[in-house]
């Protein structure tokens, strides 16, 4: 176990103190069939699965392109405590300073006489590439982990609490339906499961609330950097709102769209 394991189980050990908690056995008995099971990431976890975004971070290694883009423009003390919210707090302002945007391009020699959109859209794309890897290397390496995922024990400690009913699963794992035999059909997979059906693959849905980062677009332009500026302004301020606009469609594959996800289970609710 890690130092930062260890302090996490030390926390949780402390903050359940202050709840009046229930053996197993003591919660069998109250519960009925037809019941409404809850279950997240603390059910996988119980199971012995390696399913912390700490042991996501694992899988991406010290050297990987998409983590120093999440270490660099992600504004959080501790990315992977709670990594859905630091993906709300992306540093806009650290990529779309006009002396960023100016060094892309002269990079692409967009200031060139004979330089045309091709030029422009490429600085725009590079000004914003952390976001994009964000939206796309990142969302290949988090389905690839999920899938990756397996059980470390054969205990079953739940086995006399999980009875028939409906189960609402915030995991992307079907292990409720291995280990303890739930009906597909009673469960709802809210953020999207893993296994295939038979519509195909399903979307993993991974990422921060609605308007998380809106404020992040209203920041101070910083020029001092930028030579030619009276010829250049134009251009850069095209390109910055380019950029600016690629930030909105990538924070939107990011964003969890809460309202939607609700209405398209409305059948199980």
């Amino acid at each position: 176990m890690t130092n930062e394991e260890f302090q996490s189980s030390q926390n949780f050990e402390e903050n359940l103190k202050e709840w009046n908690l229930l053996s197993l056995e003591e919660m069998g008995e109250s519960v009925k069939e037809g019941s409404l099971y809850v279950i997240g990431n603390g059910f996988d976890m119980l199971h012995g699965v390696r399913s912390s975004y700490y042991d996501f971070s694992r899988t991406l290694g010290k050297r990987s392109t998409v983590r120093f883009y999440l270490e660099k423009y992600l504004k959080t003390d501790d990315l992977w405590a709670d990594f859905e919210g630091a993906l709300g707090k992306i540093n806009i302002e650290a990529m779309c300073q006009p002396y960023i945007i100016d060094n892309f391009l002269d990079i692409n020699g967009a200031y060139d006489e004979d330089a045309g959109a091709a030029e422009i859209y490429m600085s725009a794309e590079m000004v914003v590439e952390p976001i994009i890897s964000m939206s796309t290397e990142l969302m290949d390496r988090f389905r690839k982990w999920i899938g990756s995922l397996h059980t470390n024990t054969n205990d079953r400690p739940l086995c006399n609490v999980i009875k028939d009913g409906k189960v609402l699963n915030f995991n992307y794992t079907e292990f409720v339906e291995d280990l303890y035999g739930a009906d597909a059909g009673n469960i709802c997979y809210i953020h999207g499961c893993r296994k295939k059906t038979g519509r195909g693959r399903q979307r993993l849905i991974l990422g921060h609330i609605p308007g998380a980062n809106d404020a992040a677009y209203e920041f101070e332009d910083d020029y001092s950097a930028v030579d030619n500026l009276d010829e250049h302004a134009q251009l850069l301020y095209d390109v910055q709102q380019i950029a600016l606009q690629m930030v909105v469609e990538a924070d939107d594959t990011l964003t969890k769209k809460c309202k939607e996800i609700i209405q398209s289970n409305q059948p199980f609710f």
